[in-house]
Parts: C-alpha cells; sequence; structure tokens
C-alpha cells in the first residue's frame, strides 16, 4: 500500500473501509504539527527545523513519522518514506509512504 500526502486539505471519507480508514489516519497523523493538539501536546510532528540543512530536515522529518506512525496507527507497518523537496522553497513538501496493513 502507498499513501501520498502533502499539505492541500482534503475531504475525508465517512464510514471508509480498513485501507481508506488507516490512510486517513495517517494522512492525519503526518499533518499535526507538534504541540497543536489540544490535551495530547506530544503528537505530531516537529516544525523547528526551518533553518537546518535540508538532508538533516530530511532525517528528523522520517524519524519523526515512524514514531507517531508506530503509536498513532500500529496496523500500518511502514517499510519506506520519501520526502520531496521541490516545493520547500515555498514551505511545501511531499511525503510518500510505502507499507503494509496488519490485521
Amino acid at each position: 500500500m502507498e499513501i501520498k500526502t502533502d499539505t492541500q486539505e482534503r475531504n475525508y471519507i465517512f464510514k471508509p473501509n480498513l485501507s481508506e480508514e488507516i490512510n486517513q489516519n495517517i494522512d492525519n497523523t503526518v499533518t499535526r504539527i507538534k504541540c497543536n493538539v489540544p490535551l495530547a501536546r506530544h503528537k505530531g510532528i516537529i516544525v523547528e527545523n526551518i533553518d537546518k540543512p535540508q538532508e538533516i530536515v530530511k532525517a528528523s522529518i522520517i524519524a519523526d513519522l515512524v514514531e507517531e506512525i508506530d503509536r498513532e496507527e500500529p496496523r500500518f507497518k511502514t517499510t519506506e518514506i520519501n520526502i520531496s523537496t521541490q516545493e520547500s522553497l515555498i514551505g511545501k513538501l511531499s511525503v510518500s509512504l510505502k507499507g503494509e496493513i496488519n490485521e
């Protein structure tokens, strides 16, 4: 299963099947910013890396994503994460996740 996510707004499906539910949960997890979730300040990705070199930022984001997905969506086993920085100059990152659904 491959999941691609970015900063665009999307409509969620109510009453999703298992694959759609996991996709929506991961998308929600990946797009959260740390300390912006009331009553769960530990959730989200750290965004304080803005002035660091891109390779260090990518490694930090990948580590955060793996930790968040493992905690928030244990039904999904991440095997690969790719971050596209083509639009990083305007503040956009595109993340591609590959993995398997554990039932």
